[in-house]
């Protein structure tokens, strides 16, 4: 798996994947279900009402949690979504990971929509 920036938060670990360049709202969400199915696969502990949620807030660095100071375990150069896509999709793969249920946003008129959970046929 890549390696990620780890956070403190005071009360657990964040691993953050820093991206070089913006990626647009249906990638990330795409990224994120990828990555959630391989951290169940792996057993990794997340808090599910956060890891594809593209509105929460990180935990910066220097602020505190609940009276805790945030803190950095260790920095990650920031490289392209694509090559976290690429070496999670490739481990996913090798591991027989299922493919991930993604939320995809289906706009209205207003630039906004409900999410619906479906399985993204490019993962399949």
């Amino acid at each position: 798996l890549p390696r990620p920036l780890l956070i403190s938060s005071g009360n657990g670990f964040h691993a953050y994947w820093p991206f070089d360049q913006p990626l647009p709202a249906h990638e990330w969400i795409t990224l994120s279900a990828l990555v959630r199915t391989v951290y169940q696969s792996v057993g990794i502990k997340f808090d599910p009402s956060r890891d594809n949620d593209i509105a929460s807030i990180l935990r910066p660095v220097g602020t505190h949690n609940k009276g805790t100071p945030v803190t950095m375990i260790r920095d990650q150069a920031a490289k392209s979504p694509h090559y976290y896509r690429e070496l999670f999709q490739r481990y996913a793969t090798a591991n027989a990971v299922p493919p991930p249920v993604v939320k995809q946003v289906y706009e209205n008129e207003f630039g906004s929509g409900l999410p619906t959970e479906f399985p993204h046929p490019a993962l399949q």
